[in-house]
C-alpha cells in the first residue's frame, strides 16, 4: 500500500472517530488544529514532515517539500479542484488546510463545538470538527497544492509582475499567493493590498490589475511591519473560518 493511500485511510478513520476533536491550543493528540491534523497523519504513515519543520500552515509548504512533496499547484485548478489527485495537500499557508481525497471530497479539522478554536472539551462533540465535505473554494483562496511522490514538474507561471509595475490577477490567485509571486514573500500581502486601497479580506477576481511598488517594498521594515498587522488581525479575530 502506497503512502498516499494510507495516508487517505488514515485522515479517515481520524476524521471518523469521535476521540479526535477540535482544538488550537492542544493541538497534537488526540485533538488537533487543521495543520497539526495533516501534518500527524503523514507522521502517522511515516512520512517525517516534522523533521523538517512542519509545526502549522506557515511553515508546512517548505517542510513538506523538504519530506519528499512536489507543488502541483500550476497543473491543478484551485478554483473548482480540477487536476487534484487523493492524498493532495491544499493549503492557505496564512490560515488552513486540507486533504483531498478523490471523488470530489475534503478532510480537514474545522472548529470546536462551539464554532472557535480553543476552550471545548476534548474529542468531537458535534460529528463534524474535523469533518469530510464536498470540494469547496476557501474564502481566502488556496495558496498551493502539495502532492507526495509526484515526479511532474509543474509548470513555471508565465506571467509576473508586467514592466509598469502591474500585476494581473489570475484564476486561483490569493493576496498571498501574489506577494509571494511578486515579491517574494506572502507576508507583504497587507502592503500589496493597502497599495491597492484594499484589505486582504476582499476578494480578488481574475483580470483585475494590481499596483505593485518598487523595491522599497520588499526590505525587512516592510516585512516586519506585514508580520506585525498579521498578528494582529489573528488576534482581533478576523480569520474566516470554513
Amino acid at each position: 500500500m502506497s503512502k498516499i493511500t494510507q495516508a487517505v485511510e488514515v485522515a479517515r478513520r481520524w476524521a471518523a472517530d469521535p476521540a479526535h476533536g477540535y482544538d488550537q491550543t492542544n493541538r497534537w493528540g488526540p485533538d488537533y488544529d487543521c495543520s497539526s491534523f495533516l501534518i500527524s497523519v503523514w507522521e502517522e504513515v511515516g512520512v517525517g514532515v516534522k523533521g523538517y519543520g512542519a509545526t502549522w500552515t506557515g511553515n508546512m509548504r517548505s517542510a513538506f517539500l523538504k519530506a519528499g512533496f512536489t507543488d502541483v499547484t500550476d497543473i491543478c485548478e484551485l478554483n473548482m479542484g480540477a487536476g487534484q489527485q487523493s492524498g493532495d495537500i491544499l493549503l492557505n499557508e496564512s490560515y488552513h488546510t486540507e486533504m483531498y481525497l478523490g471523488d470530489g471530497m475534503l478532510v480537514g479539522a474545522a472548529s470546536n463545538e462551539f464554532g472557535g478554536i480553543t476552550g471545548g472539551q476534548s474529542g468531537d462533540q458535534t460529528g463534524g470538527e474535523i469533518r469530510i465535505r464536498p470540494w469547496y473554494r476557501y474564502s481566502h483562496g488556496w495558496d498551493c497544492v502539495l502532492r507526495y511522490g509526484e515526479e511532474t514538474v509543474p509548470t513555471t507561471s508565465s506571467k509576473k509582475e508586467d514592466e509598469t509595475g502591474s500585476y494581473t490577477v489570475q484564476s486561483g490567485d490569493s493576496w498571498w499567493r501574489i506577494a509571494k509571486k511578486v515579491w517574494g514573500s506572502g507576508e507583504l500581502m497587507y502592503e500589496l493590498a493597502r497599495l491597492n486601497g484594499k484589505t486582504v479580506e476582499d476578494m480578488l477576481h481574475p483580470g483585475m490589475v494590481l499596483r505593485l511598488r518598487g523595491g522599497e517594498e520588499k526590505n525587512g521594515e516592510a516585512a516586519e511591519r506585514a508580520r506585525l498587522e498579521r498578528e494582529a488581525a489573528l488576534l482581533g479575530g478576523r480569520i474566516l473560518w470554513p
